[in-house]
Parts: C-alpha cells; sequence; structure tokens
C-alpha cells in the first residue's frame, strides 16, 4: 500500500519504505540501500533475488528471510 502511495509522487524509493519499519522492528525488518543490496546479494551469492529499482514486497520479503533468517519479535 505504501508503494503505491509513495509511487505516484515518484517516491517509491527502497531507503523511504524501508527505513521506518527496520527503526520500529530493527530484529525483524531490514534497510535496504540499492548499491548495498546488490553488493551483499552478489558477495554471499544469494539464491532466487535478483535486484530490481522498482520496489516490490516479494523481492523484501525475499532478502529480509536471507538476511535475517529466524527474526526476534
Amino acid at each position: 500500500m505504501m508503494c503505491g502511495l509513495l509511487h505516484k509522487y515518484k517516491l517509491a524509493k527502497w531507503p523511504l519504505l524501508t527505513i521506518c519499519p527496520v527503526y520500529y522492528r530493527p530484529g525483524v525488518e531490514v534497510f535496504i540501500k540499492p548499491t548495498t543490496a546488490k553488493r551483499v546479494i552478489e558477495y554471499f551469492e544469494l539464491e532466487g533475488l535478483k535486484y530490481s529499482p522498482s520496489p516490490t514486497y516479494d523481492f523484501y520479503r525475499a532478502y529480509r528471510e536471507q538476511i535475517i533468517p529466524h527474526p526476534v519479535h
């Protein structure tokens, strides 16, 4: 929902969409900075992840599951 609203104003960017959730739930959520996310995927050879500059929940969920496999609630 946030992505759809922000896309209308050309503000749907990974950092803007992920900073607030990670601030309030750092053990559960992840911050996605585009350049860093691409390098993390490449360096750790994370399978099934293809970075896209257009934010999607499917990518976010898959990335988060590989970065924080068992989130702390």
